[in-house]
């Protein structure tokens, strides 16, 4: 632990994702381990905890962005 993270992911991000797995590797020595979401079915939230615990980091890459309610709206962007 200390020199891993996980990242999960589905679909098209899929790409993303592994290009993105190189920059941590370069950059902080970190190892990544990308999981492709797509194909853990029905999904099992041991196998995606599983690596998690070996790393104790884990990064979600969507392409989807969730736009909060608008009452949420300063939790979601405190920058604003």
């Amino acid at each position: 632990m200390g020199k891993c993270i996980s990242i999960l992911t589905i679909n098209p991000a899929l790409y993303t994702a592994l290009d993105a797995a190189d920059e941590p590797a370069e950059m902080y020595g970190l190892k990544p381990e990308v999981i492709n979401a797509r194909f853990i079915n029905p999904i099992s939230y041991e196998k995606i905890l599983s690596p998690v615990g070996r790393t104790g980091k884990l990064v979600l890459v969507s392409r989807n962005w969730i736009t909060p309610a608008a009452e949420l709206e300063k939790l979601f962007f405190p920058q604003k």
